[in-house]
């Protein structure tokens, strides 16, 4: 075993794009919970992004690159998550999972 070690910097989302010139194309997510994956939602997303419903439920705004990692992202939570806004994601997320019913 080496004897280095890694020493995590702090950086922001924003700085990471800011540094990286990112030049994709940015989508504003509402995406909506159920409590059986509350604690995934609070290890993935900020607090401060979250809005936590009497119900459990948790609402989640996002802004992230729209690329595949979202949409994997996205069906990674199952029937756990609905994609409230914005219409064209939910419309991508209705087909895949679609496509993959389909499979089985």
């Amino acid at each position: 075993m080496a004897e280095e070690k890694f020493s995590r910097r702090e950086m922001s989302y924003e700085d990471f794009k800011e540094r990286s010139n990112f030049n994709y194309n940015m989508v504003e997510l509402v995406l909506k919970f159920s409590p059986e994956v509350s604690q995934r939602v609070a290890d993935f997303f900020y607090e401060e992004d979250t809005i936590i419903e009497k119900n459990g439920y948790k609402i989640v705004n996002v802004s992230y690159p729209e690329d595949e990692w979202v949409y994997s992202m996205i069906l990674s939570y199952g029937e756990y998550v609905e994609v409230v806004e914005p219409l064209h994601i939910k419309k991508i997320i209705k087909e895949r999972a679609k496509k993959t019913y389909e499979k089985y």
